[in-house]
């Protein structure tokens, strides 16, 4: 399901010094989710991107990362230059694309889409992505 657009649709977030969390539930249809909460760990030389979705009924996730940066894939891992991005291969399949994109300064730009999808489909999935 695509993220709504507008004021309206504002995530809720706190942060304890080391966890940022960020409710964005209410970017989602309300018949379809129930909740999704974006989690960041913070360590010295990574961060635990952690986030949590509970639907009101089954459906397949996919989980976007943009990048300036031409990703390498490897089993469970994505490499972007000095980072990279674990992720659970058993649970996860990856497939990366290239993009023209206009950014902030109206240019066109080469990105990167590197989607992820769920393998199975439940009411709740779990992503971790370690950075660093």
């Amino acid at each position: 399901h695509e993220q709504s657009k507008g004021i309206e649709y504002s995530a809720k977030t706190e942060f304890d010094g080391e966890k940022l969390t960020i409710d964005i539930t209410e970017a989602y249809p309300k018949n379809r989710v129930s909740g999704i909460i974006r989690e960041f760990s913070f360590s010295d030389n990574s961060v635990l991107l952690k986030d949590t979705f509970t639907f009101a009924e089954s459906c397949e996730v996919k989980e976007r990362l943009v990048t300036q940066v031409k990703p390498e894939v490897t089993q469970g891992c994505v490499q972007l230059e000095e980072v990279k991005v674990l992720f659970n291969a058993s649970a996860w399949a990856v497939s990366v694309s290239e993009e023209i994109h206009v950014n902030h300064l109206q240019e066109e730009e080469k990105v990167y889409l590197i989607d992820f999808f769920s393998k199975q489909i439940e009411n709740e999935f779990e992503a971790q992505f370690i950075i660093g």
